[in-house]
């Protein structure tokens, strides 16, 4: 039985889509999110997927499930959920949202009644749109700062390669706005660390940096770029260039701003 007799009843399927994460505790952050859902969506059939191949094997090999956006959405179909809405959780846009989900729901759109694929969490739209999303984004992210005082904060990004994302820049411009001491750098292409010393030296007040990840959950990258002290690391280099470093290891989807925030794009959809 792919989908449990009792939710068979359920006419709305969600479909939380993911790049996904071979550490365990991430996994299970992730898992957690999705219960979230659940919780606010109890007429529906919430479901996860993973785009990435790569961490969908390595859980598989672990005994742990995971399906593509294709094998649930023929989950859906098969249980007579037509109805569906996908919420993707990359917070901008770039090959793995137009390849893997995108294309993939417009491939199987004919089967359903209904398929709608909700926005990133950072995207691009009207000036009046981009001012009301970015400003609930950094208000929901500025609750991560309410701990700590006299510090700079540096978010660490993803980033996609070969584009520079104008999406970050919206949020850095809602920021600045918004007078927050906060640098946002990516590990691909534009907003490099180095940029980010540069501004930290021209625009700090301080030598205390905490160094926040901006990611959906805190995975390998966050292990190997801010909790390590390898030389290569975003936490050492900081170090190196006279920063007191601390490191707030925790993905925005254990935010329970962004969780609403979230929550919303989904209920504008069903």
């Amino acid at each position: 039985i792919i989908i449990k007799e009792f939710e068979m009843e359920k006419k709305k399927g969600i479909l939380i889509t993911s790049f996904g994460s071979a550490n365990l505790n991430a996994h299970s952050l992730l898992n957690d999110f999705v219960k979230q859902v659940e919780l606010n969506f109890s007429d529906a059939v919430v479901k996860n997927a993973f785009t990435s191949v790569f961490i969908s094997k390595k859980l598989n090999d672990k005994g742990i499930t995971v399906k593509s956006v294709q094998e649930c959405l023929e989950d859906f179909a098969q249980a007579g959920i037509l109805d569906v809405v996908i919420q993707q959780t990359n917070l901008a846009t770039g090959k793995e949202y137009e390849e893997k989900i995108v294309k993939v729901a417009e491939k199987m759109r004919r089967i359903f009644n209904s398929l709608k694929i909700g926005k990133p969490l950072m995207y691009v739209g009207t000036a009046s749109e981009n001012e009301v999303n970015y400003t609930l984004l950094a208000l929901a992210l500025q609750k991560q700062f309410k701990n700590f005082d006299d510090c700079e904060f540096v978010f660490m990004g993803h980033g996609v390669k070969n584009r520079c994302l104008q999406e970050y820049k919206l949020l850095q411009s809602t920021f600045n706005k918004m007078k927050l001491p906060v640098f946002i750098g990516l590990m691909e292409e534009c907003f490099s660390l180095e940029h980010i010393v540069e501004c930290l030296a021209v625009k700090s007040k301080g030598r205390r940096i905490i160094l926040m990840p901006l990611l959906f959950i805190a995975g390998g990258h966050v292990e190997q770029e801010l909790l390590t002290d390898d030389k290569s690391s975003w936490k050492n280099r900081l170090k190196q260039a006279g920063y007191e470093v601390e490191v707030y290891p925790h993905g925005i989807c254990e935010n329970r701003e962004v969780q609403e925030i979230y929550i919303g794009k989904i209920k504008k959809l069903l």
